[in-house]
């Protein structure tokens, strides 16, 4: 019988912890150990990062008894997972140093006493656990381990996470008095703490004094500046620090892009707002759904109520919003044929809902392309007295899965609803007013059709 590379098996338990099923890897894990197979430390760590993630603490102790067990040294990584999993629990740092200073083999894991420290510290500020760090950080300086950047660095980025700037502002100037010199994470860390606290100008002069310090700014000096400005709208200044970001060769973080394109387009330059989107997307940035739900949400209020944005701002949705469902179309005075045709070709394969209403210049010759690109839709409303046979006949024939139909079109006729009813074999609402062109033929048409 073939038997499956450890491998294999542990790629599988991998991508079982990706898709969230953190029960079926926790079994797998257990099947891959009593098999005899020799795990990977890679393997054991990724068990325990996902275990810590679930806050599953019971299994990340589990996990470390078997290492114990099985004779198993981890590295820094498991050490950071240990640390997460002991501050989960709320337990004192007197209680994890009796727990686990003793153990030979979380020895052997350690680099260093200070690590230890510094690590633990860590877990108690990601907790909020304000006390506890701030006691152990003192006890670690009444031993002699707190006088070095790494130390100062961990209190500074606890007491920003938690917002105690304050305290995080005198920590750094003991730096300075004490001639400890700060690094890029003592900067980065006060910048994003100030910022965060909307406190922009603090941050501006911390990368300021970062430079002259002769420092290399990193792309997460920049991020949160720019992020902040973009929000509070002063997407002009955001633009600078942009700039000076790419000139010293600092790579744009997605991030970045997110916010510079949400902030032109909340400042109505939606326009820009696309082009900035085009270069993230040629830069080769991953976007997540929520921001192309977020850009798309404000471009549908532009033109859904303030009729903005016309052919070329529905082509750039049909260019880059290609997985959207649901289309609101309503009062779009300078949308023309050219900017539905981009829209559906774009868009086609998955839009399900369209509504065009008061748009002036959309006739029959979009309402082609929409019935011939976008085959899965469902609903389609349409008030318009451009609209005639022609361009409804397609859409009949091109959405067989059309379950519900309003029309307020003065120039559909009997030919039309006949289509409707032979084509669309699942519709279950039909709605239709305003043609003077309906006869007692098409509706018997219909009510034949409903009775069958």
């Amino acid at each position: 019988m073939f038997e499956p590379e450890t491998g294999c098996l542990e790629s599988y338990i991998e991508c079982l912890f990706e898709n969230e099923l953190v029960e079926e890897a926790l079994d797998g894990f257990e099947q891959l150990k009593m098999a005899g197979h020799c795990v990977s430390l890679k393997t054991w760590n990724s068990t325990m990062l996902q275990s810590v993630k679930a806050k599953r603490v019971d299994v990340v102790w589990k996990l470390y008894g078997d290492m114990l067990e099985y004779d198993v040294v981890g590295d820094v990584d498991t050490i950071g997972y240990l640390v997460q999993a002991f501050c989960m629990e709320n337990n004192t740092a007197k209680y994890f140093f009796d727990r686990f200073w003793r153990q030979d083999m979380f020895r052997a894991m350690l680099p260093s006493i200070n690590y230890a420290y510094n690590a633990l510290i860590n877990g108690l500020w990601r907790i909020g656990n304000i006390e506890e760090a701030e006691k152990l950080y003192k006890n670690m300086c009444e031993r002699g381990y707190g006088e070095i950047t790494v130390s100062y660095n961990t209190m500074i980025s606890g007491m920003c996470l938690n917002g105690k700037l304050d305290k995080a502002r005198v920590l750094f100037d003991q730096m300075t008095e004490k001639c400890i010199v700060p690094d890029i994470i003592t900067y980065n860390s006060l910048i994003q703490g100030f910022s965060k606290e909307g406190k922009t100008p603090e941050g501006t002069c911390l990368l300021d004094q970062l430079l002259k310090e002769g420092l290399q700014p990193s792309t997460a000096s920049y991020t949160i500046l720019i992020e902040k400005l973009c929000e509070a709208g002063n997407v002009g200044e955001a633009k600078a620090f942009w700039k000076d970001m790419v000139d010293r060769g600092v790579k744009p973080a997605a991030s970045a892009y997110d916010s510079m394109i949400l902030g032109l387009s909340e400042q109505e330059n939606v326009a820009e707002g696309m082009q900035w989107l085009d270069t993230c997307i040629r830069a080769g940035s991953n976007h997540k759904r929520r921001l192309l739900r977020d850009l798309f949400n404000i471009y549908l209020r532009l033109i859904g109520w303030g009729c903005y944005v016309g052919d070329n701002g529905l082509a750039a949705v049909g260019r880059y919003f290609t997985r959207f469902e649901d289309l609101n179309m309503q009062f779009c005075e300078g949308l023309t044929d050219v900017g539905l045709d981009r829209l559906a070709l774009g868009c086609g394969r998955t839009l399900k809902s369209l509504e065009v209403a008061a748009s002036a210049k959309i006739t029959d010759v979009s309402l082609e392309d929409v019935g011939s690109y976008c085959r899965s839709f469902e609903t389609l409303s349409l008030e318009s007295e451009f609209i005639c046979n022609k361009g409804l006949l397609v859409v009949a024939k091109g959405c067989p899965l059309l379950i519900s139909l309003e029309l307020l079109c003065s120039k559909i006729t009997n030919e039309a609803l006949q289509a409707i009813t032979t084509f669309c074999p699942v519709l279950q609402f039909l709605s239709f007013c305003g043609s003077n062109y309906f006869t007692d033929k098409g509706e018997s048409g219909m009510g034949e059709r409903k009775k069958g």
